[in-house]
């Protein structure tokens, strides 16, 4: 019995060696580390848009480029307003449109009241997104859409030798072969002229015997006795006894501002050698603004 307990003993440490043997051939021990090459990473950044911001009118043209090209489904344009300048804006907004599409570098605004504005745009690809650019805009727009114009009020335009101003409370007459200035009053709070067809309506009251009437209407700034032409039509017909209500249009090319001192006007030249009669108290004219804007 004894030698079959030392063979078991023996058999029991020849197992317990091997499993130590075993145990430590398993391990593992890191000595240093590597990378390969082709699994390198490196970051990138999007490129920040450069964006510009133009008025015409009462509509604000946004345009941006797209300096990192992205491109397909996945890519767009965030675009943003915020009332104020960008210094300090106020809550950004999307665009109605916003995102745009990777190939839209352009886009236009309306907003409903005049005032400084702040644009933003950012590129955006999946869940990436480009630093902002910012670009403000001022709109010079008062809500009115139509003006009376009446012959000038004491003071207005400083009206010298070369610039006749109508006056009068009833019907204006304009002398032959002369012309006189209808203003709009500084309360009304014009601000600029935008570009664009303005229509101005004339009435004239009916005369005992028919005759023909030919006349120019310039619509244009006044400042200090000097008024400037900005745009005129010129019209003929023959008036009776029924009288008259005249329609033009009057284009002007470029946007004007009219700062402290200058007025919206019109002037309006008589071209025959019989006196022009203008209906309504002094005169009164409308002036409406191209479809869009305001004064």
């Amino acid at each position: 019995m004894r030698g079959i307990k030392a063979i078991v003993i023996v058999g029991l440490a020849a197992q317990l060696l091997m499993m130590l043997a075993v145990g430590q051939s398993t391990a593992a021990r890191f000595t240093d580390d590597t990378r390969a090459a082709a699994n390198a990473f490196s970051a990138k950044t999007m490129q920040t848009p450069a964006l510009t911001a133009t008025t015409s009118g009462a509509t604000v043209i946004l345009d941006w480029t797209n300096p990192d090209a992205p491109a397909g489904a996945n890519a767009s344009f965030i675009v943003q307003r915020a009332s104020g300048d960008c210094s300090a804006p106020g809550e950004f907004t999307a665009l109605p449109g916003s995102p745009f599409t990777a190939t839209t570098l352009t886009a236009t605004d309306a907003p409903a009241a005049g005032g400084v504005y702040c644009y933003s745009v950012q590129t955006a690809l999946y869940s990436w997104r480009s630093p902002t650019a910012t670009a403000a805009a001022t709109l010079q727009q008062s809500g009115v859409p139509a003006f009376r114009l009446r012959s000038g009020t004491p003071g207005v335009c400083f009206a010298g030798a070369s610039l006749r101003v109508a006056a009068g409370d009833g019907n204006v007459v304009i002398r032959r072969d002369s012309d006189a200035l209808f203003a709009a009053p500084a309360a009304e709070g014009a601000a600029r002229v935008a570009a664009g067809d303005h229509v101005a309506t004339l009435s004239f009251p009916g005369i005992s015997s028919s005759r023909n009437v030919s006349y120019t209407v310039q619509l244009g700034t006044c400042r200090n006795g000097v008024f400037t032409s900005l745009a005129s039509a010129s019209d003929g017909f023959r008036l009776d006894g029924s009288g008259a209500t005249r329609v033009l249009t009057l284009r002007v090319s470029n946007e004007v501002a009219l700062p402290s001192g200058t007025y919206l006007a019109v002037r309006i030249i008589n071209e025959r050698s019989q006196n022009l009669r203008l209906n309504g108290p002094q005169g009164e004219s409308t002036l409406q603004a191209p479809a869009g804007a305001s004064y």
